[in-house]
């Protein structure tokens, strides 16, 4: 009976040990692949999608007028619901500098969608790519993706820190 709890204790030890390289490497390729799609420096492909009152909104009404921070995003993601707080600032400390953030929730129903900015009390407008078509444009593949586009329409940045997202809209605003 000892042996045979022994040997049960062997293999799932292998197993949790297999189960973490697994985990590791996903996290790995996640991360890797959160930065990629639109390159800095490309114009950023234009878009149409409705925010959540059924209002169409295009990123080209912002060409020429206002630098854009494109936030891709979903409520069962962790890391994108703590990011709200941060980008709401960005939207405060950057308004006056004609500076918009936009929520683009990735395939999500309204309701769930409302119901998160209703409770993080998001200050930005979000936008509602339900078939997931923008986000395969923007060849968006881990969450939260943070894109930084200049008022020529220009991919400025491309990843998921926000700090590094601020120090270039430092940049580009002039502050």
């Amino acid at each position: 009976m000892v042996a045979r709890q022994i040997d049960r204790g062997s293999d799932m030890a292998k197993e949790l040990r297999r189960m973490m390289v697994w985990f590791c490497v996903m996290v790995l390729a996640q991360t890797a692949c959160a930065s990629t799609g639109v390159k800095v420096g490309q114009e950023a492909p234009d878009f149409t999608l409705k925010n959540l009152a059924g209002k169409s909104v295009s990123l080209k009404d912002f060409r020429g007028e206002e630098i854009v921070v494109l936030d891709f995003w979903a409520s069962w993601c962790g890391p994108c619901l703590r990011a709200i707080p941060e980008l709401n600032r960005i939207q405060k400390d950057y308004d006056e500098k004609d500076v918009q953030v936009l929520g683009i929730n990735i395939r999500e129903k309204p309701a769930a969608v409302l119901s998160v900015k209703k409770k993080y009390m998001v200050k930005y407008p979000i936008l509602l790519d339900l078939n997931g078509s923008v986000a395969k444009e923007y060849q968006v593949r881990g969450i939260p993706n943070l894109i930084l586009v200049d008022k020529d329409g220009v991919v400025q940045y491309n990843g998921h820190e926000p700090a590094r997202l601020k120090e270039v809209l430092r940049r580009l605003a002039g502050m």
